[in-house]
């Protein structure tokens, strides 16, 4: 994916970097704008916290699939403590390109997205082959012609269970937000 954006965005450097002690490393040596962190990889996120040790409002996209802030004590603290943004994976190159763009002029796409997880669920969807959203009837759906509806829903229940939102069971295909 950085491979992509690096293609269409010549104006940036990336420096992929292949584990902790390379990419501590390459932070040290080279003048970085910005980290972009797959904070679902462990040792991704022991190197952002070492990075922020040395540089705590270093600019920072965390990419993840979890939905939850990215920092425990909340979206509250990570605006006020750090420098950071992020991405619900997978995402769309493009998507990418327009958050180093406009990384200071915008919020955070997430802040508070829990409270509010109905302007992210098109996020969250992606994930699947023939979701739907409705916004209307605030209705997730899944076309009958996958035969992966019923591990779609589950997954889709064990998020909103793990992030506290309230929902209900529609039928084998859909589920409501309520």
């Amino acid at each position: 994916m950085l491979a992509i954006v690096a293609r269409i965005k010549k104006d940036i450097n990336f420096i992929i970097v292949s584990n902790f002690n390379n990419g501590l490393q390459q932070y040290k040596n080279n003048n970085v704008d910005f980290v972009v962190v797959d904070y679902s990889d462990n040792e991704c996120a022991e190197l952002l916290a070492n990075i922020l040790e040395i540089k705590p409002k270093q600019k920072t996209i965390t990419l993840s699939e979890d939905i939850s802030c990215s920092e425990e004590l909340g979206c509250d603290f990570c605006v006020s403590n750090y420098n950071r943004k992020r991405l619900l994976k997978p995402f769309n190159p493009i998507d990418l390109i327009m958050l180093l763009d406009k990384f200071d002029k915008e919020q955070c796409k997430y802040f508070k997205s829990i409270e509010h997880i109905e302007t992210i669920i098109d996020d969250i969807i992606k994930r699947y082959i023939g979701c739907k959203y409705d916004n209307n009837s605030k209705t997730i759906s899944f076309s009958s012609e996958g035969n992966h509806s019923l591990t779609y829903l589950f997954d889709i229940m064990s998020i909103f269970k793990k992030n506290n939102v309230e929902y209900e069971i529609v039928d084998e295909r859909s589920i409501q937000i309520k």
